[in-house]
């Protein structure tokens, strides 16, 4: 990432050259990374280097056949975010025998009756080290699989991804966290456009669930032609949704 690729580095950095001040004053400014430690605004770019370093991401993968196109995404996937300094871990539902039944348990800690469930703990642990998540799903009925939804109903609850205020305001509770959504579907692309299929599944879950709890949408990517497209063009699909993934930067 370059200065070019900031923009408050770029905006406010003059290379320590001599500027016009608002009165007409010649005064001499330090640059954008100089500044950053005093006045909390600029961020250097060894910093916003650094930080790319440091992130870890939590890839969820939801499909039975570890030989899926959606497993091998999702592996290709958490490959190139272990790069570069980077980690990255892959998390496989259906292999971890995750359990996606919203159960008597779950419906008294979210009525405040009751502790959360020690399953549901120790993914909301996964996530509390992560700064982004990768979701790699196949898309089931123009949305994602029951296994996959379930997590997120029971993992993303009241007190943890959200909470409201005394006098009932929403206050979102993920704004650190960057969320990738990968999808794979059988159909076409016209197909999705025309029944506007695309647009509702990318409204029920980033806005619907990631933007109600306060995560960042980084990118939204569905595979679509996967059981009838050549396998050339999903070898080149893979490659591309990949390198899109891994060079986007997580929210900071």
């Amino acid at each position: 990432m370059t200065a070019r690729q900031l923009p408050h580095a770029r905006r406010r950095s003059k290379g320590g050259r001599r500027v016009l001040s608002s009165c007409g004053r010649r005064v001499r400014r330090r640059p954008a990374c100089d500044r950053g430690a005093a006045s909390g605004k600029a961020l250097s770019i060894h910093t916003f280097l650094l930080r790319r370093r440091q992130v870890h991401s939590l890839v969820v993968v939801a499909h039975p056949d570890v030989a899926s196109l959606t497993h091998g995404l999702a592996r290709e996937v958490t490959a190139a975010l272990s790069d570069d300094g980077r980690s990255a871990e892959l998390v496989d539902l259906t292999a971890e025998a995750f359990d996606p039944r919203f159960t008597a348990a779950d419906l008294l800690h979210y009525r405040d009756e009751g502790p959360t469930p020690l399953d549901v703990v120790g993914e909301q642990a996964r996530l509390d080290r992560a700064q982004q998540l990768v979701l790699v799903f196949p898309v089931y009925w123009w949305s994602m699989p029951a296994l996959l939804k379930g997590w997120i109903d029971r993992v993303f609850i009241n007190g943890w991804a959200f909470e409201y205020a005394p006098a009932g305001r929403l206050l979102p509770k993920l704004d650190q966290l960057s969320v990738h959504l990968l999808a794979v579907a059988g159909g076409d692309v016209d197909g999705y456009e025309r029944h506007g299929y695309s647009n509702a599944l990318r409204t029920q879950i980033e806005h619907g669930i990631f933007g109600f709890c306060g995560a960042s949408i980084a990118s939204t990517r569905i595979v679509y032609d996967s059981e009838t497209a050549p396998v050339e063009a999903l070898a080149a699909e893979v490659d591309f949704t990949v390198k899109q993934i891994s060079t986007l930067p997580a929210a900071l």
